[in-house]
C-alpha cells in the first residue's frame, strides 16, 4: 500500500467522526490536489465548506481556488 493510499484510508475513516469530518475532507482534498486530481480535490473541498469552523471554511475556499488554477 502506498503512503498516499494509507493517508486516504485514514482520512476517510476520520470522516465518520462529526467533530473532525470537515477537517478530514479538507485534508483529503489537499492530498488529491497533491496527486494532481483537482476534480476529486474540489469535491472534498466542497464538503469541507459546510464546516462550523470559519478557518476550515476559509481554507476550503482558498484551496478550491488553487485547484481551479
Amino acid at each position: 500500500m502506498s503512503i498516499e493510499a494509507a493517508f486516504s484510508t485514514l482520512f476517510e475513516a476520520l470522516r465518520a467522526t462529526p467533530e473532525v469530518q470537515a477537517e478530514a475532507d479538507l485534508r483529503i482534498g489537499y492530498l488529491r490536489y497533491s496527486l494532481n486530481e483537482p476534480g476529486a480535490a474540489l469535491e472534498s473541498y466542497g464538503r469541507a465548506r459546510v464546516a462550523a469552523d470559519p478557518f476550515i471554511k476559509y481554507l476550503a475556499l482558498f484551496l478550491s481556488g488553487r485547484a481551479l488554477e
